[in-house]
């Protein structure tokens, strides 16, 4: 099955990407980053600021700011509320859908990956108008934006995770989710302060010098934005490994209806049973 004609594809473009809370979460992400950037913007006006040698905070205030605003809403994206009322849940699609394995984690990857990638994409161009007015380039709003998107796409990806696991009990979940995304954020500045994405993308050892100068200039950051990288694929790995785990256990466990629930274009009449020594006679 082609990724393009994947139902979960067509149902996340259809129902979750472009409207419903996932829209009115990105609406008040830019408002409030935008907000931010007026009130750092440089007084008196950047050019005279930058040739007095001092440089405005307002590249690296909007930077942290978006960082940490789309860090919490991919993490909270796949919980029941924020996911919106139309399509099906992850336990239906699991569940009563005929859609093969591969193609339910081949799908949710995509949609997931899109919807991250249109988060990044929109706030690059405010983060391109701070960092002009602060001195940075391109090349340094191009990398952070690259960092950004790896760092809160495994963010999603650890939101999915425990969403499939704790779906139908939202309490938990949320408490899970915050638990673990504070413990990256800022517990891991005091365990593995070299891997800390906060660390990387502020440029904490050095106040007085721009985000990725410092990381091109000095060496010792660019290590620690490696670092990052591989903390950040280690939980990727790690989330998406326990997905697929209890996507396989969901599947033996219970029955598979094809005409029940989502059906997905590969999907047939009639009924097929997984079995794992017993039948669950319910149906999620």
């Amino acid at each position: 099955m082609r990724f393009a004609e994947n139902p979960l594809v067509e149902e996340a473009v259809t129902h979750r990407i472009f409207g419903g809370p996932a829209a009115a979460l990105l609406a008040a992400h830019l408002l409030l980053l935008t907000a931010v950037i007026l009130l750092s913007w440089p007084r008196p006006a950047p050019a005279e600021t930058l040739l007095l040698g001092v440089t405005p905070r307002t590249y690296r205030s909007a930077l942290l700011l978006a960082f940490l605003s789309l860090a919490f809403i991919n993490a909270f994206l796949d919980t029941p509320r924020l996911r919106g009322r139309g399509g099906y849940s992850h336990g239906q699609w699991l569940r009563l859908s005929p859609v093969g394995l591969a193609s339910f984690f081949g799908g949710k990857l995509t949609a997931m990956l899109m919807q991250t990638v249109l988060l990044t994409a929109v706030t690059l161009p405010l983060l391109t108008a701070a960092a002009a007015v602060s001195g940075a380039g391109l090349t340094d709003v191009s990398m952070a934006g690259a960092a950004i998107l790896l760092f809160t796409f495994t963010y999603r990806v650890m939101g999915f995770s425990l969403a499939l696991a704790f779906e139908n009990r939202p309490l938990v979940l949320a408490i899970l989710d915050t638990a673990i995304l504070l413990a990256v954020l800022f517990g891991s500045a005091a365990v593995a302060p070299a891997s800390n994405p906060i660390v990387v993308l502020a440029g904490i050892e050095s106040e007085d010098t721009l985000l990725f100068q410092n990381l091109l200039l000095t060496g010792t950051p660019a290590s620690r934005l490696l670092s990052s990288w591989v903390l950040h694929a280690v939980l990727f790995a790690v989330f998406f490994v326990a997905a697929v785990l209890y996507g396989r256990r969901a599947r033996k466990t219970q029955k598979v209806y094809s005409g029940a629930g989502p059906r997905g274009r590969a999907g047939t009449g009639g009924t097929t049973e997984r079995h794992s020594g017993r039948h669950d006679e319910t149906s999620a």
